[in-house]
């Protein structure tokens, strides 16, 4: 399950870090993270990178 987390820096803006782990067996096998200056930005992010890593892992398991 995909996250975001704001966090506040130090000129006073608010970045937003979208993290994708993704956990087989109980085992974390892949993550990806980065970091956006707008939440909007950083929930599309997720959205596209959780559609393509389905859909690539969707052929891994077919051959």
């Amino acid at each position: 399950m995909a996250t975001i987390r704001a966090r506040k820096l130090a000129d006073g803006t608010v970045s937003y870090t979208a993290q994708i782990p993704i956990k087989r067996d109980g085992v974390q096998v892949y993550q990806e993270s980065q970091i956006f200056a707008r939440k909007q930005a950083a929930q599309a992010w997720i959205k596209r990178q959780e559609t393509e890593l389905a859909q690539s892992s969707t052929t891994e398991t077919a051959t």
